[in-house]
């Protein structure tokens, strides 16, 4: 049976890698300098974000209550299982010392 698409990315222009990752790393930097205010400059051209990025204890309290205690109960377990596996993971790393 031959190889049948259901749904294909539209075809686009092929761009170099090295330009993006430079328009990408320059965009870190001046958010690394620039802190809250760059990265809302970048959230209003990208995003058309014009909002606050910082909730109050209020918001974050009201949010939070619309979490379901299910679904917090299992995040907590996730949490700690992979909280376990790292602490068990970094246990077993040991410093090694090999002359060539």
């Amino acid at each position: 049976m031959p190889l049948q698409y259901l749904k294909k990315a539209p075809k686009t222009s092929k761009s170099d890698a090295s330009d993006v990752n430079e328009i990408v790393q320059n965009i870190l930097d001046e958010i690394e300098q620039g802190g809250d205010e760059a990265a809302l400059k970048y959230a209003r051209k990208f995003d058309n974000y014009d909002g606050n990025i910082e909730l109050t204890k209020s918001e974050i309290e009201a949010a939070c209550a619309l979490v379901p205690e299910r679904l917090k109960a299992d995040i907590r377990f996730a949490h700690d299982n992979v909280k376990r596996f790292a602490q068990a993971q970094k246990a077993t790393l040991a410093d090694i010392e090999y002359e060539v």
